[in-house]
C-alpha cells in the first residue's frame, strides 16, 4: 500500500499528507552514455568470469529469506523452458549462520530443481561495484516477501535496467506509475515467471519498461527531491 494510503488510515486529512521520495544512493548516467556503459559493463563481467553468456536476471540484497529469492530459483524452470539463455545471480553478505545458510539453501533448491547450472549465489559485491551489475542485468529482481522501499529497484534504474518487484515491497507503487517493470504478488513463482518472459520475450516491451525505469530514476535524483523538500518548506511556511 502507498504511503499517502497509509497515512490516511491513521487519520491524518488528505489535504495534510505529503509524500516526499527519499533521494537515490545513486544519480541517474546520462541518456547519451548509457548504451555504452550497458555495453561495457556486460563485456567486462563476462570477461572476468563474473556472469556467463545469455541474459541476466540480478538481485542484490541481504541473504535473509523475506528477501524471496528462493521465490525466483522456483520459477526459473518455466523461465528457461522458454528462454534457456537466462541465469539468475543473487549477491549480498552472508555474515552470520542464518545469511550462510540461506545462501546454501538457494544452492541446494536450485540444484534440486535442475536449474544449478542457471543460478549464482555470491557474497556482496562492494558498492562501487554495483553499478556495472545492474547494468549488465536484463532485469533486477526484487521478490521480497516485506520490504521497504528497496532501493535497488532505483539502483538499477539509474542505469537503465527495469525490475520485477513483488507489492510487498514500497518501490512496487513507483514501478506501476512509472511502467518502470511489472508488479508480482509475494510468493508466486508463477508470476514472477510470467513477468520476466513478458519482459525478456518482447523487446518492445522490455524497451518501453527501460524508458520507465528512467524516469522512476530521476523521480529519486538529488535535484527532484531537493525541489520536493522545498516545496514541502514553502507550503508549511505559508499555512497560517
Amino acid at each position: 500500500r502507498s504511503a499517502r494510503v497509509v497515512a490516511g488510515e491513521y487519520g491524518c486529512p488528505p489535504e495534510q499528507i505529503a509524500v516526499q521520495p527519499p533521494q537515490s544512493p545513486v544519480a541517474p548516467l546520462a541518456s547519451d552514455a548509457l548504451p555504452a556503459f550497458r555495453h561495457a559493463a556486460r563485456q567486462q563481467l563476462k570477461g572476468l568470469g563474473e556472469i556467463p553468456p545469455g541474459r541476466l536476471l540480478f538481485g542484490l540484497g541481504r541473504m535473509v529469506g523475506i528477501k524471496g529469492y528462493d521465490d525466483v530459483i522456483r520459477a526459473l524452470p518455466a523461465i528457461l523452458a522458454v528462454a534457456p539463455d537466462v541465469t539468475a545471480l543473487f549477491a549480498g553478505p552472508t555474515r552470520g549462520a542464518d545469511a550462510e545458510a540461506y545462501a546454501a539453501s538457494l544452492r541446494s533448491l536450485a540444484d534440486a530443481l535442475g536449474v544449478g547450472g542457471r543460478v549464482i549465489v555470491r557474497s556482496a559485491i562492494p558498492f562501487a561495484q554495483t553499478a556495472r551489475y545492474f547494468a549488465a542485468a536484463d532485469l533486477v529482481v526484487i521478490p521480497s516477501l516485506l520490504d521497504g522501499l528497496n532501493k535497488t529497484g532505483i539502483e538499477g534504474a539509474a542505469v537503465g535496467t527495469p525490475c520485477i518487484v513483488s507489492d510487498a515491497a514500497g518501490l512496487a507503487d513507483y514501478v506501476t506509475e512509472f511502467g518502470a517493470g511489472i508488479v508480482v504478488p509475494p510468493r508466486d513463482p508463477a508470476a514472477i515467471a510470467a513477468a520476466v518472459l513478458a519482459l525478456l520475450t518482447d523487446d518492445s516491451a522490455h524497451t518501453a519498461a527501460q524508458l520507465g525505469a528512467r524516469a522512476m530514476a530521476h523521480h529519486f535524483s538529488l535535484d527532484h527531491t531537493a525541489d520536493g523538500v522545498l516545496r514541502l518548506y514553502e507550503r508549511i511556511l505559508a499555512t497560517p
